[in-house]
Formats: structure tokens, C-alpha cells, sequence
């Protein structure tokens, strides 16, 4: 019998993306010849942030992200255990703050103070587009009764766009660097920061997935696991829970959080520069005032929390609508997600014992 026909929307719900990473991730792999294909469509904003201390805060110069993606992937089923996943996201990132004039002109000469200020005016705002992460997983099934179980070892590698770096690039690595040369350091043509498609490094992670679907319409995932991070990024520990329930055979409700923590220190990357009272206006800064630098590592941590429904529109089709928030977080912005997908389930080659 076809293992994932026999609790089909239990299936769906644990494989279609609640989240966009990781995209599919489920306890019950599919069945042999069996392909699950999903085309996702993410929109994120945030107004506010989370930093090395002091909790949640707004960004800096009434700042502003926005994000979208358009999110492929397909999950295959190579035996009735074993299953590939690969997926592929195309992004488009942007920062829109109020642009800032950090030094003041010393000098009677209007001509020259306003060619010095228009000269001197910093832009925070980044756009970045193209492919992030690309993502391929193995999942291989250890169980199926009384709780499904099974393991998973995933790969996230970058597609060659530009790496996080601090707010002036990677140098100067110290805060006193920054403070004995700020007038050379802090010019327009030197702004970086982290407004990327992603980290730019190396993920490997291994998880155990579990899950349960009971005969009141109710399922419950869970997942464990460790993130090696290579290229100087620090390791994380993984956590995820899902809970849902139908409502009737073609549409389900389902809540979800997602813990991701950093256990050891990143690679210096730079000096992030922030606002010491990041509700103060742009005129503020001049002469470096109300600046609060400190040193930027390759590591974050972040808790998301969310829900959504699925809705099974007809045969092998199916609609994932979720929503969810950044609600603790190291390095991270405060983020809301809004997240539309489509699953279609086929049949790409025989299955065993048919």
C-alpha cells in the first residue's frame, strides 16, 4: 500500500512549507515514484531588529526590509524510505533608510560646504537580487508506527553573491580602529552591511524528524538537530514543533515554532554601526553622535512563530497559505512573513508492487 496515501492530508501537511527553510521537511517519506513539487511565493518586512543586547528595537533612521522570494522545490521518493529534496529560491532584498551626514564642514565657503555635504551624504538603502541557498536534502525513513521518525542530512550552499559584512565592510575589525579613523572609514563609497541573499557560507545539517497523525483529524512534528556551518560561521542547534488540525477532508489549520541558536562565536566581519537612540532623526548623527558601534560576527539566533491552512483544492493539488513572525532573535531582523505555496503530488515512476 502506498504509505502516504493512506494519511494523505496528514502527509501534505507535514510536507508542504510552513516555512521557507527548511522547505519540506517531514517525518513521513514519500512513498517510491512518488514526487511532491511545490512553488512557494514568501513576502517579508520588518521595521524593527534584534542586536547583540536590549531585546527587540526599531532600525536606525526609520529604516525598513523588504523581501521577496519565489520558492521551487520538489521532494522525490527513491524507494519507500528514501527521499531527495532540492530547492532553489530566487530573491530580491531591500533596505530603504533616511540617508545621514556623519562630518561637518570646516569652513566659511558656502560653494565648497555644499559641494563637502553633498559629497558626504551616507545611504544605508541596499537592494541585492538573484538565487540564494540552494538546498538539497536525504531523508530516510526509521519508523512508521506508533510515531514516524526519521532522519535527515541537508546541504545549503551559496550561489555566489556578495557575504554579510559590517556596516563599512570588513575592516576595521575593532571598535578603536573605527573610532581613530572615522572620518576615513565612514564615507559613502565604503557602505556594506548585510542587506544579502544570505550568509554566503556552507551549511550542513543533521536532524531527527518525528511525527504522529491521530484518527481525530490531529498531527504533531517535531524535529532535533545540529547545524555545521562552515566558512567561519558559528554552529547552531535546531528545533522545530507543528501542530495542526482538519477541519474536514480538504482543508486543515496548523500553528508552528522554530528555534535556531547559536552555540559558538562567528568569524569577525566587520563593525556594525547602530543608533544609540534609533528613534532619533538623521540630523542627530552629525559629528558621530548618537552612534553605538560594536563588532559584527557571522552567527544569529532566532525564534519564528506562526500558522496557516492548507487547503486541498482538488486531486493531486493543494494551497498553503501561512503566516509568521521573528519574535526573539541575535543578529535578525524582527521579521513578518507571509508565505503562499502550491503542492502538486505525481506519480513519476512506478511505484513498488504495482
Amino acid at each position: 500500500m502506498n504509505r502516504c496515501l493512506a494519511c494523505p492530508l496528514f502527509a501534505v501537511a507535514a510536507a508542504v512549507a510552513v516555512w521557507p527553510q527548511p522547505a519540506f521537511c517531514s517525518p513521513w517519506t514519500l512513498a517510491r515514484g512518488v514526487a511532491l513539487m511545490r512553488a512557494g511565493f514568501d513576502f517579508q518586512l520588518a521595521t524593527s531588529e534584534f542586536l547583540d543586547r536590549d531585546g527587540e528595537r526599531p532600525f536606525s533612521l526609520d529604516g525598513r526590509f523588504a523581501g521577496t522570494t519565489l520558492d521551487l522545490g520538489i521532494r522525490i521518493g527513491l524507494t519507500d524510505r528514501l527521499e531527495l529534496e532540492f530547492g532553489l529560491p530566487i530573491r530580491v532584498v531591500n533596505f530603504n533608510a533616511d540617508p545621514v551626514i556623519l562630518r561637518t564642514f570646516e569652513g566659511d565657503d558656502v560653494d565648497e560646504a555644499l559641494a563637502f555635504y553633498q559629497a558626504n551624504i551616507v545611504d544605508f538603502s541596499q537592494t541585492s537580487a538573484g538565487v540564494g541557498d540552494l538546498r538539497l536534502a536525504a531523508r530516510y525513513q526509521v519508523a512508521l508506527q506508533p510515531l514516524a521518525v526519521a532522519v535527515e542530512l541537508a546541504v545549503k550552499a551559496p550561489t555566489g553573491y556578495r557575504g554579510p559584512e559590517g556596516t563599512f565592510g570588513r575592516e576595521p575589525t575593532t571598535v578603536e580602529a573605527l573610532e581613530a579613523n572615522q572620518d576615513e572609514i565612514a564615507r559613502p563609497e565604503r557602505v556594506r552591511d548585510d542587506v544579502t541573499l544570505g550568509d554566503a557560507q556552507l551549511d550542513l545539517a543533521g536532524r531527527v524528524l518525528v511525527g504522529r497523525a491521530f484518527t481525530t483529524g490531529t498531527f504533531v512534528r517535531a524535529s532535533a538537530g545540529y547545524n555545521l556551518r562552515m566558512g567561519g560561521a558559528g554552529d547552531q542547534v535546531l528545533g522545530d514543533l507543528r501542530i495542526g488540525q482538519a477541519i474536514s477532508d480538504r482543508f486543515l489549520i496548523f500553528g508552528f515554532g522554530r528555534i535556531a541558536y547559536s552555540i559558538q562565536d562567528g568569524d569577525n566581519i566587520g563593525i556594525t554601526v547602530v543608533a544609540e537612540d534609533p528613534e532619533a532623526p538623521a540630523s542627530s548623527f552629525t559629528d558621530f553622535q548618537n552612534i553605538r558601534a560594536f563588532v559584527r560576527r557571522l552567527e544569529s539566533d532566532t525564534l519564528d512563530v506562526g500558522g496557516g491552512f492548507i487547503w486541498r483544492v482538488g486531486g493531486p493539488v493543494e494551497v498553503n497559505v501561512t503566516y509568521g513572525r521573528t519574535v526573539w532573535g541575535r543578529f535578525t531582523s524582527a521579521t513578518n512573513t507571509v508565505s503562499t505555496g502550491v503542492g502538486l503530488r505525481l506519480d513519476v515512476f512506478e511505484s513498488a508492487g504495482t
